[in-house]
């Protein structure tokens, strides 16, 4: 008998583990809804869930957050920071994600295709009225080469940059240059199929990346 399960114990590892990682990870639940949610039906952002463990860990309470491209994430960062400025060519899906937002959330229209000087322009008529410096900026939409580059204009010194998809639109030509460090977090999103980079800019005095943070993972 102890034989007979000792030879069933690999096979069962090998298909009963992806299957429970997928559901407490909240996989599932995001493939069948179309959403990125965690197993509770909490939005978790769709950035690489390396990532979304990384920054689930760290405490924004007090940060203001600067988002180029809004979704599930505007909706968890709004419970996770103090304030969300957020910036999208959706109105229609604009519109829905603040319903679901805590009252923190600042949102403005792009027009779609705007790039280059017409967009950095069009942003920063938006938050020149307001501190032009963000504790986390972050990436992850319209046209990604200008808002890169305007990221690091935004943040602040101590602050953190989040580039999603990061693999792509020239990222590492565009920051091989910065004085700034990176980690880049490679892996599956929730109801994604195929495995992507979320990279993290910072300096040495940014205080999100303090040993102080426990280390958990639970999403």
């Amino acid at each position: 008998m102890r034989s007979k399960l000792h030879f069933l114990k690999q096979p069962l590892i090998a298909f009963l583990t992806p299957l429970i990682v997928a559901y407490k990870t909240g996989h599932i639940r995001s493939s069948f809804t179309r959403t990125s949610v965690n197993r509770m039906g909490d939005p978790r952002p769709w950035y690489s869930l390396p990532a979304v463990y990384f920054l689930t860990q760290r405490d924004f309470s007090s940060a203001k957050v600067l988002e180029f491209g809004g979704g599930y994430s505007t909706v968890w960062w709004s419970k996770m920071s103090k304030h969300v400025t957020t910036f999208e060519e959706d109105e229609k899906w604009t519109r829905k994600i603040l319903s679901m937002a805590d009252q923190n959330v600042d949102a403005f229209a792009v027009p779609v295709g705007l790039k280059g000087e017409r967009l950095r322009s069009r942003i920063l008529e938006q938050i020149s009225p307001r501190k032009t410096s963000y504790d986390v900026v972050v990436v992850d939409a319209m046209h990604r080469q200008t808002l890169i580059d305007l990221a690091f204009e935004l943040c602040a010194p101590e602050g953190l940059i989040i580039v999603d998809n990061s693999e792509g639109y020239d990222t590492y030509d565009i920051t091989r240059s910065k004085d700034w460090f990176r980690v880049d977090f490679i892996g599956p999103a929730n109801g994604v199929s195929s495995q992507h980079s979320t990279s993290v800019f910072f300096k040495n005095n940014c205080p999100y990346l303090s040993s102080k943070h426990p280390i958990a993972w639970d999403l």
